[in-house]
């Protein structure tokens, strides 16, 4: 009976030992698999123009993270048609009616939550991310070529757009960029955005990833893009953005 005993242990303990093998593997690599904090930036592509954004990212739990970063677009009008003085064939093109170009700025803090994890080096992470912070438009007036005819020449000077002196006529074409900096405006309000998340990198410590979702930009007056009343003092807006970035302990 001894001898049976000794050979049953002896057998269970080989029998249990792959088991036991595996499960600490398992046990190691998932712990090998959480990375504190992730810094990615990437091209943002939104319904009313393009930019960038960044987000440094902090563990909380395991399938959440604080997340602090910022996005920087431009933002259009709908109204913005390009046309061209027909009289010119050198002449820029400009957009007719737009009296500020738009740059918005937007920090935020926020969390991204893991809804769905990879089961495979090759699959897809989803998970969901929302952000709050203040909002900073910054509005820098347009200036234009403009047209002037004398008896004996013509002359073109770069002013300010002014809809009341300026039409399709004596406009010859958009200024240079750098007019009308030094009287840049800006506007403060504040942004909320909510957007799903796509990781599909096959690496641990890499990140590849696009996310989509939606921004609202408030402000307590209208930011005037265009010379008509028809700005509001909102974006609202969709985006796209093309994520890249690592991980680290």
């Amino acid at each position: 009976m001894p001898k049976l005993r000794i050979s049953i242990l002896v057998l269970c303990f080989f029998l249990v030992s792959p088991f036991s093998a595996d499960a600490q593997k398992a046990a190691d690599e998932e712990v090998g698999l959480v990375y504190r904090k992730e810094a990615v930036g990437g091209l943002l592509l939104h319904t009313r123009g393009f930019g960038f954004h960044f987000r440094y990212g902090i563990q909380k739990t395991y399938l959440n993270k604080l997340s602090f970063g910022f996005d920087l677009v431009n933002m259009r009008s709908p109204k913005e048609i390009k046309v061209y003085n027909p009289t010119y064939d050198d002449g820029k093109g400009y957009f007719y009616g737009k009296m500020n170009g738009i740059i918005v700025f937007r920090p935020f803090i926020g969390s991204r939550r893991i809804v769905f994890q990879k089961l495979r080096d090759q699959g897809v992470e989803v998970g969901f991310n929302w952000g709050v912070g203040p909002s900073f438009s910054f509005a820098k007036p347009v200036y234009l070529q403009i047209i002037h005819l004398t008896q004996n020449d013509v002359i073109i000077s770069d002013e300010k757009y002014d809809p009341v002196i300026h039409n399709t006529d004596n406009i010859y074409g958009r200024s240079n960029w750098g007019f009308g900096l030094s009287e840049m405006k800006t506007y403060i309000g504040g942004a909320v955005k909510f957007g799903l998340h796509f990781e599909f990198s096959p690496e641990e410590d890499l990140i590849r990833a696009f996310e989509t979702g939606m921004v609202l930009d408030v402000y307590p007056q209208k930011v005037p893009i265009m010379a008509n009343d028809q700005n509001k003092p909102y974006f609202l807006t969709l985006y796209l953005n093309f994520i890249f970035g690592r991980k680290y302990f």
